[in-house]
């Protein structure tokens, strides 16, 4: 006997007894649950964890800064120090050697891009001109690249991603021995984590503020590093004409997107 039949009571038939229960609305788009105190104190270990790997990349870095207090600019490094000095100073974006050479002969160069030269800029502006203090200022920008790389981690495949890729970030000597060095390449892992950050949120959430969003940071990225700018044709326009929207929108996220990098 079907132990969910019962008699009606106004027919006599039997027929099967449907149990129902309360169904819970289901909440609409942008109707988020509050988080869990396990998820909030979860978020808040792993905003530690990153705090602590930053701290440790940045004492790597500034480690061997000390190492080497005295060390003189060369190469790139000589250029891009005293362009920056001579930038403050007024004199624009000119030939360092040959201004080193004799300072009544002015050559304009835009043979490097310029965004490391306004970076460096930054301290020589309030007078922190020494290429130990510019070298010192290249490992913060190191350790904020360790930031950003975890937050791009989890932005691409979770927390413990994220913390990975701020950990490698933070110990890989391919990469701090840049900041020591204070040469441009500095720049390259804080600029390419942001290209991948936004490019991430702009392909989950397509639309003409998070176009914009990444099309400035591609053009960021392109003052900092020239070979960078290949990034609006291989990595914007295609991004923008797979978004899942209409084929009118889509052209205007390109175009939006490509507005903002020029």
């Amino acid at each position: 006997m079907n132990p969910w039949a019962r008699l009606d009571e106004r027919t006599g038939t039997g027929e099967p007894a449907v149990q129902t229960r309360p169904i819970a609305p289901v909440p609409s788009y942008g109707q988020l649950s509050a988080p869990t105190t396990s998820e909030r104190r979860g978020a808040s270990r792993w905003w530690l964890w990153l705090g602590a790997i930053t701290l440790m990349g940045f004492g790597i870095r500034l480690g061997t800064v000390l190492g080497r207090p005295d060390r003189s600019p060369g190469g790139d490094a000589y250029y891009f120090h005293h362009a920056a000095n001579l930038l403050v100073d007024g004199h624009g974006f000119i030939d360092p050697w040959y201004y080193s050479l004799n300072p009544h002969q002015i050559v304009q160069t835009a043979d490097w891009p310029p965004l490391f030269v306004f970076v460096l800029a930054m301290t020589s502006v309030v007078g922190l001109k020494t290429f130990f203090a510019h070298r010192v200022w290249c490992c913060v920008i190191g350790a904020a690249a360790v930031t950003v790389c975890g937050l791009t981690g989890r932005e691409i495949a979770g927390r413990r991603a994220g913390i990975m890729a701020a950990f490698l970030v933070a110990v890989y000597p391919n990469i701090w021995m840049s900041d020591e060095l204070a040469l441009s390449e500095t720049l390259t892992p804080l600029l390419v984590a942001l290209v991948l950050l936004f490019a991430y949120r702009f392909w989950k959430r397509p639309g003409a503020r998070s176009a914009l969003v990444l099309g400035a940071v591609m053009g960021l990225a392109a003052l900092g590093r020239d070979e960078l700018a290949l990034l609006i044709p291989l990595v914007l326009l295609p991004l923008a004409f797979l978004a899942r929207v209409q084929w009118r929108r889509r052209l205007a996220l390109a175009g939006l997107g490509t507005l903002a990098a020029l």
